[in-house]
């Protein structure tokens, strides 16, 4: 599990938000800010059957900027709206403690998804409840009470974006 440090930001930087396409080949990429990749980062990922997430961290500053979800197992999937509690509208950047955080694991994933919504789980032994964290528009990280990283929201997503995800 990785272990985050939300900091309250006055702004954050656009999200890129790269789709299933011929040539990238995953569900989504997502890129916070127009960064270059930088040279040493901190490569984190949880595979669990075939659900597959990776995060992406600065090594210097330990800033997540890219987060890959790069495969889905259909049985994963949940249809259901999505309702999470999300925390006051404020921006945030999302920063891992990489000494109390596990840079590979391989915990259950759930894929939740509505009409325009995708929010992956990373389900834990433990049943916290979750709290999200805007970390640039339309997307959001939830973290239990102990500040562990348990889910990925992202909102606001068109219906060609749910079938280039989903395939359907």
């Amino acid at each position: 599990m990785l272990k985050v440090e939300l900091i309250k930001v006055e702004n954050s930087p656009e999200p890129t938000i790269e789709f299933y396409n011929g040539i990238s080949r995953i569900p989504f990429t997502v890129s916070l800010g127009n960064r270059n990749t930088p040279q040493e980062s901190i490569y984190t990922r949880n595979i669990n059957g075939g659900n597959f997430i990776e995060f992406w961290f600065d090594k210097y500053s330990y800033d997540l900027y890219e987060i890959d979800l790069i495969s889905i197992q259909n049985t994963a999937i949940v249809t259901t709206k999505i309702s999470p509690l999300l925390k006051e509208e404020s921006l945030y950047t999302c920063k891992i403690i990489p000494e109390k955080s596990l840079l590979e694991d391989s915990l259950p994933i759930e894929i939740v998804r509505d009409r325009n919504s995708i929010c992956v789980n990373i389900i834990n032994t433990k049943s916290d409840e979750i709290n999200y964290f805007c970390i640039a528009k339309n997307i959001h990280i939830g973290v239990n009470a102990d500040s562990y990283l348990t889910s990925l929201l992202v909102k606001d997503l068109t219906e060609e974006n749910m079938h280039a995800i989903f395939g359907f």
